[in-house]
C-alpha cells in the first residue's frame, strides 16, 4: 500500500511553520495530538529548508501540504516545493478561520495552531476531497497576467498620488498650468508636461506652449522657476508612467495569444479595455470549468425554499459564474432583519463597476453603443427613475426636523410601502450610525445607497450578459478556437478571422477593414510590423486571412485553404 504523509505550513515572512503526520493513522483529537504528538519545525526560507521537508517524502509514497496564501512570501515556497514533485493546496483563510473551532476545539492562532489546523483540513480532504474547498491553480500564463494586473493597480496609485500632490504645488507656484492634460503618449513615452517641468528635453512646440502659458502664470514660477519638490515630483511620475508602459505591453503580449482570442473578443463587444480585459481573464480562464461534464450549463431543479413554493430552475453554473466575477449576493438574515451582501472578488468588482461608470452610465461619444451598450444603458436609466421616485417620496420624511433614530424609522417604512423593486435591498443597506444621527446625514446615506445599488445592479446585468455569450461561443457553435486552428512550426494559425486577426494585433475588426481599404496591397507589410510574430497577413477569397512567415513567399493562400476546407 501506497504511504501517504500529509502536512501543514504556516507560512510567514521570515520563518514558517512544519509539521507532518501519517495520514495512515487518523487523527481524532486535535488538541491531545498537538499537546503531546505534533513535532514542529521552524524553517527559514532557504534552499535547507525545503529539503528538510521533502526529506519527508516515502520513497514510493506521497507528500501533500497544505497551506494558506500569503502573497509572495507563500509563491516562493508553493514554487520550490512543487519543482521538488511535492503536492501543495491552498486553503482560503476563511476555511481556516472557521476551522479552528469546528475542527480543532480551539481559538488560539498562532504559527503552531495554524499549523496543526492545515494539517487538520488534509486529513480530511484526502478522506473526502468534496469536504474541503481549495483555491484553484492558475495555469502559469495566467498567474503572470494576474501578477502584472496587481502590478499596474498599485502603479496607478502611486501616480494618482503623486499627481494629485504635484498639481497641489503647480496651484501655488503657476495656478493656469494645474489642469494640463498629462498622460503618456500613445507610443509610451512619459508626459511632455512633467517632462518639461522635470528639465528634460521635449519638442520646441511642446516646450514654447507651456512657456507661453507660464509667462502669463501669476503664481511663483513665473520668476523664481519650479521647485526642487515640485521637479522631483516630475521626475517621480515620468518614472512610474514608464513603469506602468512597460507592464501595459507584457499585458498586451500575454492578452494577444491566440487561445486567448475568443475571450477577448467577446470582451471587446462590451468595451471593456485592456485592464478590465486581464482581470476578467484571470477570473474567468478557462470557461469550461463552469460547464458540466457534457459541455453545457449545468441547471438543476430547486425543489425547496423557493419563494413561490413551486420548483425553480438553479443555475449553477451561471452563479459560479457571478462569484468569480465578485458579483455573488449571498443572504444575510436574522429574525425580522433581512438583507444580502456581495462576495468574490473585491479586484474584479471594482473593475466591472468602473467599466459601467465609463461605458454605460456616461453618455460621451466613446461610450458602448451596441446592442449591449443599449441593454445596459436601459436597464441603468430605469433604476435611476426608480431612484429618483424613491428619493421625491422622502423628501417631506427627510425635511422633518425629528432624531436620527425617528428619521431613520419613517425613511424604512416609506420604503417598504413604496412598493418599489429597489426598496427592500435599500432598507438592508441602510444602518442607524448614532441614536442623534441628523437627518442630512440619513440623506446622503440613502442618496449613496441608491447611486451604489443602480450601479451594482447593472454590473450583474453585465455579467449575465457576458455569461451568455460566453455560452453561446463555447456550448452553441461558436467559431473555432485558436486550438481547433492547425498552427505552423511557430504555433502560428495557418489562417485566422477578421475578429481574431484584429484581437491578434490588439485592434478591432472597424480599424482593421478600413486599414485593409485604405492601404490595398501594402496591407499585408503594415500588419506584419503590429504582428507578434512579424508574420504578414492577406486575404483570400474564402473570408478569412492567411499566414505569411517572414521570409517565405506568397502561396495565394493555398495550404491554408486546404487546411480550412
Amino acid at each position: 500500500m501506497t504511504k501517504t504523509i500529509i502536512a501543514g505550513l504556516d507560512v510567514g515572512k521570515d520563518s514558517s511553520m512544519f509539521v507532518a503526520w501519517d495520514a495512515s493513522e487518523p487523527i481524532s483529537r486535535p488538541k491531545d495530538f498537538f499537546d503531546y504528538e505534533a513535532e514542529f519545525l521552524c524553517l527559514p526560507p532557504d534552499a535547507e529548508s525545503v529539503q528538510k521537508i521533502v526529506s519527508h517524502k516515502p520513497p514510493e509514497g506521497r507528500l501533500i501540504i497544505f497551506m494558506e496564501p500569503t502573497g509572495s512570501y507563500s509563491r516562493c515556497w508553493v514554487t520550490s516545493l512543487r519543482e521538488a514533485r511535492v503536492e501543495v493546496h491552498l486553503v482560503p483563510h476563511n476555511l481556516v478561520n472557521s476551522s479552528r473551532l469546528a475542527l480543532c476545539n480551539w481559538n488560539d492562532k498562532d504559527d503552531e495552531h495554524d499549523a496543526v489546523v492545515l494539517l487538520i483540513l488534509a486529513q480530511k480532504w484526502l478522506q473526502d476531497p468534496e469536504s474541503v474547498q481549495l483555491i484553484r491553480s492558475k495555469e502559469p500564463l495566467i498567474q503572470e497576467l494576474s501578477n502584472l494586473y496587481l502590478e499596474a493597480e498599485s502603479c496607478n496609485k502611486v501616480l494618482n498620488q503623486l499627481i494629485n500632490r504635484a498639481r497641489q504645488k503647480l496651484h501655488t507656484e503657476a495656478s493656469n498650468l494645474d489642469d494640463v492634460k498629462s498622460d503618456v503618449t500613445k507610443n509610451g513615452k512619459p508626459s511632455p508636461f512633467w517632462s518639461w517641468i522635470s528639465g528634460a528635453v521635449v519638442p520646441l512646440g511642446v516646450a514654447s506652449k507651456y512657456a507661453k502659458k507660464l509667462a502669463f502664470s501669476i503664481g511663483s514660477a513665473k520668476n523664481e522657476g519650479f521647485s526642487k519638490q515640485l521637479i522631483s515630483y516630475a521626475k517621480s511620475i515620468i518614472d512610474w508612467q514608464l513603469r506602468r508602459f512597460q507592464i501595459e505591453c507584457k499585458m498586451r503580449e500575454i492578452i494577444q495569444n491566440p487561445k486567448f482570442g475568443r475571450y477577448v473578443r467577446i470582451f471587446q463587444q462590451f468595451g471593456a479595455g485592456l485592464d478590465t480585459q486581464a482581470i476578467l481573464l484571470c477570473q474567468i480562464f478557462p470557461f469550461e470549468r463552469f460547464l458540466g461534464s457534457d459541455g453545457q450549463p449545468i441547471i438543476k431543479l430547486k425543489r425547496r425554499g423557493t419563494k413561490s413554493g413551486r420548483p425553480t430552475k438553479a443555475h449553477i453554473s451561471c452563479r459560479k459564474f457571478h462569484a468569480a466575477l465578485g458579483m455573488a449576493p449571498n443572504q444575510r438574515c436574522s429574525g425580522q432583519k433581512q438583507g444580502e451582501f456581495i462576495s468574490g472578488s473585491g479586484a474584479c468588482r471594482m473593475a466591472l463597476w468602473r467599466l459601467v461608470h465609463g461605458q454605460i452610465e456616461t453618455n460621451s461619444p466613446g461610450s458602448l453603443r451596441n446592442k449591449f451598450g443599449k441593454t445596459l444603458r436601459k436597464f441603468l436609466d430605469t433604476d435611476k427613475n426608480h431612484r429618483d421616485e424613491l428619493m421625491h417620496g422622502l423628501l417631506t420624511i427627510l425635511a422633518d426636523r425629528t432624531t436620527g433614530a425617528e428619521t431613520l424609522a419613517a425613511v424604512k417604512k416609506a420604503l417598504l410601502e413604496s412598493g418599489n423593486p429597489m426598496a427592500a435591498t435599500i432598507v438592508a443597506g441602510l444602518h442607524k450610525k448614532t441614536e442623534a444621527a441628523r437627518s442630512g446625514s440619513i440623506r446622503e446615506q440613502l442618496k449613496f445607497a441608491l447611486i451604489r445599488l443602480a450601479r451594482s445592479r447593472c454590473a450583474a446585468k453585465l455579467v449575465k450578459l457576458l455569461f451568455k455569450q460566453l455560452v453561446q461561443e463555447f456550448c452553441n457553435g461558436g467559431a473555432p478556437s485558436a486550438e481547433d486552428i492547425a498552427v505552423d512550426q511557430n504555433n502560428v494559425p495557418f489562417w485566422l478571422s477578421g475578429k481574431a486577426l484584429a484581437a491578434r494585433i490588439g485592434k478591432s475588426g472597424a480599424w482593421l477593414s478600413r486599414l485593409k481599404a485604405k492601404l490595398g496591397d501594402e496591407f499585408a507589410d503594415a500588419i506584419a510590423q503590429l504582428d507578434p510574430n512579424g508574420y504578414r497577413w492577406k486575404w483570400n477569397e474564402r473570408k478569412f486571412y492567411y499566414a505569411i512567415a517572414p521570409g517565405a513567399t506568397d502561396d495565394n493562400g493555398s495550404k491554408a485553404l486546404a487546411v480550412y476546407d
